[in-house]
């Protein structure tokens, strides 16, 4: 776990290897920019941890906001300790699936950048939903082949 006095502190910065879940006050006292705008800035920059907000100044359209922007959770203060740690638990918990289906469409990658020419070309003909013999046919070789 780390800690930050504001979003500036935060955006300097390395974002851990691992699952994380970020759990920021809607309004950081006396800082700027706010916990949405740091929010808007991950998310215009393709950063995409998951974020359990609180705030003792919450409304409906900030909380609206909040969640449209992909938060986990928005707890307005006062919240029972256990809220909060299942809010988190279930950011870690996304953020750990996020990165398991990044590591599998990386390994696919891989995977397909190892094939040659002819091998792509028949791969993508059968991710159109060919079978051999349309292949071949399309091909011009033998369903042998």
């Amino acid at each position: 776990m780390r800690l930050f006095s504001s979003t500036d502190e935060f955006s300097a910065e390395q974002l851990c290897e691992g699952p994380s879940c970020l759990a920021l006050d809607v309004r950081f006292p006396g800082t700027s920019p706010t916990g949405l705008d740091l929010q808007r800035t991950l998310a215009a920059s393709g950063v995409s941890v998951p974020i359990v907000f609180i705030s003792g100044h919450s409304d409906v359209r900030i909380s609206v906001e909040a969640t449209k922007l992909g938060a986990v959770d928005f707890l307005p203060k006062p919240f029972r300790e256990q809220e909060f740690l299942d809010a988190v638990r279930l950011g870690v918990e996304r953020d750990r699936m996020r990165l398991e289906r990044e590591l599998v469409v990386r390994e696919a990658r891989r995977c397909f950048d190892e094939l040659t020419v002819r091998e792509r070309d028949i791969l993508l003909l059968i991710a159109e939903g060919r079978v051999a013999k349309q292949i071949a046919a399309t091909l011009n070789v033998s369903e042998v082949t």
